[in-house]
């Protein structure tokens, strides 16, 4: 997205496999200022700006909503330590990058689980796909048949 009269874009998802270390796979890079933001914010006929007319709200960048994965694949606080130690050269004890190594590890298994039941038949065909073989249950609920969540 980028503002009118501008080629530079507001904001950048990126995704590198094989990155540097200290900089996470998967991240997002603001390039607009709050000023671009707002007048970007402003425009627009239906959704939040129509909302922010009604009430007459000032946008600000604070108020924008960047999605950052939904309801399973969210950073977890330890990417944010991680962040912080490395961007802002915070001072860290011996040992911080094993612990928030050790804690990432753990939310996204605890995420992967739970993702899993969230939608257990695409966990089914993923393994059976590996040659794993996988024998359904009498009935499923109706609530795990793998709808996921919106954006």
């Amino acid at each position: 997205m980028t503002s009118k009269g501008d080629k530079a874009p507001l904001f950048r998802y990126e995704y590198v496999r094989d990155i540097q270390s200290g900089v996470p796979c998967a991240h997002l890079h603001v390039h607009g200022h709050r000023d671009e933001f707002a007048f970007a914010m402003q425009d627009g006929a239906r959704g939040r700006p129509k909302a922010r007319k009604r009430r007459h709200e000032v946008p600000r960048l604070a108020k924008f909503h960047f999605p950052l994965g939904g309801h399973r694949f969210r950073p977890c606080v330890e990417d944010i330590l991680q962040a912080v130690v490395e961007e802002f050269c915070v001072d860290t004890v011996d040992g911080w990058r094993n612990a928030v190594d050790e804690g990432r590890e753990e939310w996204r298994r605890l995420q992967l689980l739970a993702a899993v039941r969230d939608a257990p038949n695409v966990a089914v065909r993923a393994l059976d796909e590996l040659g794993y073989k996988i024998v359904p249950p009498d009935s499923v609920p109706a609530d795990n048949q793998g709808r996921m969540c919106a954006y």
